[in-house]
């Protein structure tokens, strides 16, 4: 700590910072698409995100990068 110290530097401590902000809110709408979408994936036993079916990558191919290649999964899907 003396070495930290004479140095000019110091030791963080445990802190919470919180932000306020008066924007608009969530979208109801948007939030119940969300929700009715989830329920689907529930209720067709497709929830098990990360590891979608091939069919279903294909599908999604250049939407989002799905499995980065420094992944746990992306990596043990190229071997």
């Amino acid at each position: 700590m003396d070495i930290v110290g004479r140095s000019g530097s110091g030791f963080a401590f445990p802190s919470q910072t919180t932000y306020l902000a008066h924007d608009a809110g969530i979208d109801a709408e948007k939030t119940q698409k969300a929700i009715l979408q989830v329920r689907q994936w529930r209720e067709k036993g497709e929830l098990l995100f990360p590891d979608f079916s091939a069919e279903t990558i294909a599908q999604i191919n250049n939407q989002i990068e799905y499995l980065p290649p420094e992944s746990a999964l992306g990596k043990k899907r190229k071997e």
